[in-house]
């Protein structure tokens, strides 16, 4: 059995158990990336010799952006690459299974830390400012993820029956997001789903400041309570679409451009600095546990380390 015909039958099964999301991404990867290197490879020969050499060679790949593939990118393309030679076991395609891959953490300018992750107390100010200034569905829903963590697909998935303004607070029950298939007419749909996790299900509370935005909007727009937040209608505001207008926002707001992903960044960061309790920061922002908050989102700045090196002189 060749590698890329076990690979065609380990999907069919995930597909039951997968969300359809999920089981895009895999299937994608999969075709993209990871059976051009091995497909054509006796499942038998994928060895853990053949996987490391792999792992190097992509290792030392530039992408089509010219930058080196991230080393996460790599462990995520070995992650599904064990869990196909699990299941070659499992189905007794294979007599074994026990394959160590080591990733070589050798210096790639891809290592080093983006200290402009998250906006400074500044920009922050610059961007509610315009928001207060030109206060509309898109640019609220901006202020909304800067005050409370929100991905992109879940601010456009928000409709106002998920905002409770007499309780001052937004549930987090869906996200959207456009998904590839290229045996599909169009490759790409749109899907509305739970979240990333039962972890991400969640109830923030609004800051006053967000709370009065939204009410403000809702007094004035008088909307159904099936209608989006961001489109105004029954059908969401796509987040490629919401990308765009963001990246319009900062411009006008005279903020540096930064991922819509570093509102949140931002939002964490922040309350780590203002003394939040981690476990509530953690579960605000829909995470499993406290540890990926820390190593994902939090980013001390120099000050803060400035006056950490200062509490230890004599």
């Amino acid at each position: 059995m060749l590698y890329k015909e076990l690979v065609k039958e380990w999907l069919q099964e995930k597909q039951n158990y997968v969300k359809e999301s999920t089981y895009a991404l895999y299937d994608y990867e999969m075709k993209n990336y990871i059976l051009p290197a091995l497909g054509n490879y006796d499942v038998i020969d994928v060895t853990e010799g053949v996987i490391q050499e792999c792992a190097i060679r992509w290792q030392n790949t530039k992408s089509s952006s010219g930058k080196f593939l991230k080393v996460s990118t790599i462990q995520n393309w070995i992650v599904l690459i064990k869990q196909t030679i699990r299941y070659a076991v499992r189905k007794k395609y294979l007599d074994q299974y026990n394959i160590k891959i080591f990733i070589p953490t050798t210096f790639t300018p891809n290592l080093v830390r983006d200290n402009r992750t998250v906006f400074t107390t500044d920009e922050q100010k610059r961007i509610m400012q315009y928001v207060d200034a030109h206060p509309n569905q898109n640019t609220i829903g901006i202020a909304l993820c800067l005050s409370s963590g929100l991905r992109i697909g879940e601010v456009c998935a928000l409709q106002w029956q998920d905002i409770n303004l007499h309780n001052q607070t937004v549930y987090v029950g869906k996200t959207i997001q456009r998904i590839y298939n290229k045996e599909t007419t169009p490759h790409t749909h749109i899907i509305i789903t739970p979240p990333k996790s039962i972890s991400s299900v969640r109830t923030i509370p609004l800051s006053h400041h967000t709370w009065m935005l939204l009410k403000t909007l809702k007094e004035e727009l008088c909307p159904t309570e099936t209608e989006y937040l961001l489109s105004g209608t029954d059908f969401p505001l796509e987040p490629r679409c919401y990308r765009r207008f963001y990246g319009k926002f900062l411009e006008m707001a005279n903020v540096s451009y930064r991922k819509f992903h570093c509102l949140r960044h931002t939002f964490a960061t922040y309350c780590v600095e203002k003394g939040g309790d981690y476990k509530c920061i953690s579960e605000m922002l829909g995470h499993s546990s406290i540890k990926i908050t820390m190593d994902r989102y939090v980013h001390p700045n120099i000050e803060q380390k400035r006056k950490l090196v200062e509490m230890l002189e004599l």
